[in-house]
């Protein structure tokens, strides 16, 4: 095997990451399989995009501090809705003025 170029931190946060895809991605597999026949299988099919949406986001996490492109990106892209993705891109769109209103009431316009 041949000498890392990571420093320790960055080996530790690969480690660290892996380990948690790892986990993910056998809940993942196991929850596929109880959904398999299962009567309740929107739910275990919800829990397993979940967990999915989760895996990705951590690869996308460890890509892009180690400089690569992520396949969504940040953690909003992958476990927000698209619908409160949407409403979260409007609210950063509008003007600074609305949005300290807004935070401050709670209200919105």
């Amino acid at each position: 095997m041949t000498e890392s170029n990571f420093t320790e931190t960055e080996r530790n946060l690969l480690l660290h990451t892996l380990e948690e895809i790892a986990f993910e991605a056998q809940a993942v597999g196991t929850l596929c399989n109880e959904a398999i026949g299962a009567e309740e299988s929107a739910a275990l099919s919800w829990a397993a995009r979940n967990g999915a949406d989760k895996i990705g986001m951590l690869a996308d996490m460890v890509l892009t501090r180690l400089g690569r492109i992520g396949a969504k990106g940040d953690a909003e892209n992958w476990l927000l809705s698209p619908v409160m993705k949407t409403m979260v891109d409007r609210f950063d769109a509008a003007p600074s003025f609305i949005n300290r209103e807004t935070r401050e009431t709670g209200k919105t316009a």
